[in-house]
């Protein structure tokens, strides 16, 4: 009988990867990223190490425009730098209203 074809085995069961591919389609289109659906913190998803370095390089960036612009001076130039080291700056428009209103 088994080798007729009459009786024969079963497959076994395993998990369908279907959700796990529809979800995946869905976090490549951006989606899922809501409050529901986060398990690490704030600083766990987007380290402050990660910020800082955003940060701080489009200061600098802008900084050395603004320098070769010569919007601000060498000696200007170093003062600004070291306060943006120092945090001084929350973020490149913070920076140009600075400067702006110092040299008015």
């Amino acid at each position: 009988m088994i080798e007729g074809g009459a009786i024969s085995k079963k497959d076994e069961k395993g998990t369908s990867k279907a959700r796990a591919k529809h979800n995946k389609k869905q976090k490549a289109k951006g989606l899922r990223k809501g409050h529901g659906n986060r398990k690490g913190s704030k600083n766990a998803r987007k380290g402050s190490k990660g910020k800082w370095m955003e940060k701080i390089r489009a200061i600098r960036t802008r900084l050395k425009e603004m320098r070769d612009e010569e919007e601000v001076t060498d000696e200007e130039y170093r003062k600004l730098y070291d306060m943006s080291k120092g945090g001084f700056f929350r973020d490149v428009k913070h920076l140009e209203n600075h400067v702006e209103n110092k040299l008015e």
